[in-house]
């Protein structure tokens, strides 16, 4: 059969099943589907820790101590985290930003670090630990140093 049509143009090639993409191959999927599932199942047992923790949290009043502000005095950039956890399952918003200001930036953090980590792995079956665009682990960085030291500044109330 010759490469080209009578009319003088190349004729397409036939593609046959064996020559499909390995992205649409049904063992492709399965392998996707699969860890697709161990990642819900892996973020819905966070969630209930997450849950777990805050309800206790907000139920007793006591979170975890921070061990910098027992030895130092000052308040690290993490100070209030389980407080703010406590007014977020409350839905007290104003109060969750005067126990620490950052909570919307690390949640933000915090998620992106886990998206990039799990979506490579659902698609391709590795994990990034590395997750790009660097500057913004840099930018969150100089944000929390930035914080650490403006709360403990008399006159900084948040």
């Amino acid at each position: 059969m010759s490469e080209f049509s009578p009319g003088g143009r190349p004729e397409k090639p036939e593609q046959r099943p064996e020559q499909r993409s390995p992205r649409r191959s049904p063992q492709w999927s399965s392998q996707r589907f699969s860890r697709l599932l161990r990642v819900l199942g892996l973020t819905a047992l966070l969630l209930l820790v997450a849950l777990g923790y805050g309800l206790w949290v907000a139920l007793s009043g006591h979170g975890l101590p921070c061990l910098f502000h027992r030895i130092t005095g000052w308040l690290c950039p993490g100070c209030g985290m389980s407080r703010a956890m406590g007014a977020l399952l409350r839905l007290d918003f104003p109060a969750a930003f005067s126990y620490n200001l950052l909570w919307p930036l690390y949640g933000g953090y915090v998620l992106f670090v886990y998206l990039s980590a799990v979506i490579p792995y659902v698609r391709h079956g590795k994990a990034n630990l590395s997750p790009r665009p660097q500057w913004v682990h840099w930018a969150v960085l100089g944000v929390v140093l930035v914080y650490g030291v403006l709360r403990n500044l008399p006159g900084f109330h948040c």
